[in-house]
């Protein structure tokens, strides 16, 4: 009974340490790093981890040779290339001018993550200091290359919905703006599929921001935007107008005439206001119920046919 529990104490002891310095590395708690490592190594003195939090605590605390021994243990003691640890290592070297070392552990790191652009630029600065100046600028170059086509072949996606939602949209003032809520609905159900919705906020600028116009416009068109008018409510407007303009010209006859039989202020100024009165009223009434606004599509109604407007 004894006996286990003097087992489960130490091995208690040891996650805890380990649980520690993982933490500290995540938070970049260099200070506090440097105590649970020491621990750690105390505890299992071949443990990558501890010797790879102590290195970092080292270079924090600005004990670079020391901190440069451990992580080279550390890497060596590792099963599998570690990224933190090879980074580390290449940092280390640098500050210790170990340009060519530096160098090589920056290879590594790029063969480990191909997409991280300051590798290849670390990787750069290590060969020019190491004097190897044409190969930096091989590798400069290779990185660059690598990076526009990763950088076409990520729009590629956003792109074609781009391009697929512009279609039907018209240009008003350098504007996209769609004219139906049919072809708004479409462009924003083009637009949020999930490879475009995803890839959008990497894409390249001009890109994103044809995309951000896109779905504004269509967004808008669905909030704010008539459609095509009814038969019925033009034959409306048409009948308004008809019996409209003959009762202008009777008022607007009426008041010319008061007005030359009596000209005097008050007949003028009672003529005008009756004229704007009287001309006002039925055309508001006949653009409050009789302008063919088409139908809106309210935010229910684009709810249910699958589109999530923005507030």
């Amino acid at each position: 009974m004894t006996t286990n529990m003097n087992t489960q104490q130490p091995d208690d002891e040891l996650r805890h340490w380990r649980s520690s310095v993982q933490d500290y590395i995540s938070r970049n708690d260099d200070i506090n790093l440097y105590i649970a490592a020491q621990n750690l190594n105390r505890l299992a003195p071949a443990d990558p981890l501890g010797l790879f939090g102590l290195a970092k605590a080292q270079r924090h605390r600005g004990e670079l040779e020391p901190a440069y021994f451990n992580i080279t243990q550390a890497r060596q003691r590792s099963a599998e290339p570690v990224e933190g640890m090879l980074l580390l290592e290449a940092q280390l070297a640098q500050q210790l001018n170990q340009h060519a070392v530096a160098a090589d552990r920056y290879a590594e790191l790029i063969a480990l993550n191909p997409l991280e652009p300051g590798y290849v630029t670390a990787r750069a600065d290590a060969l020019r200091l190491s004097g190897h100046t044409e190969e930096a600028d091989k590798e400069l170059r290779k990185g660059r290359d690598f990076f526009q086509y990763d950088q076409a072949l990520h729009d590629s996606g956003v792109a074609a919905a781009v391009a697929t939602a512009e279609k039907d949209a018209i240009n008003i003032n350098q504007k996209p703006a769609y004219l139906t809520a049919e072809t708004a609905k479409n462009a924003l159900e083009i637009l949020r599929k999930p490879e475009p919705l995803e890839s959008v906020r990497t894409a390249s600028a001009h890109l994103r921001e044809r995309y951000e116009n896109l779905q504004t416009a269509a967004e808008y068109a669905l909030k704010r935007h008539f459609v095509w008018r009814e038969w019925w409510q033009m034959i409306i407007i048409g009948l308004f107008l008809l019996f409209l303009i003959p009762f202008e010209y009777g008022v607007l006859h009426g008041a010319v005439a008061g007005i030359l039989e009596t000209p005097t202020f008050t007949e003028i100024f009672g003529t005008v206001f009756a004229v704007l009165v009287l001309l006002g009223i039925p055309l508001l009434l006949g653009f409050i119920f009789f302008f063919p606004k088409g139908y809106k599509i309210s935010r229910s109604k684009a709810r249910k046919t699958g589109i999530l407007l923005s507030r």
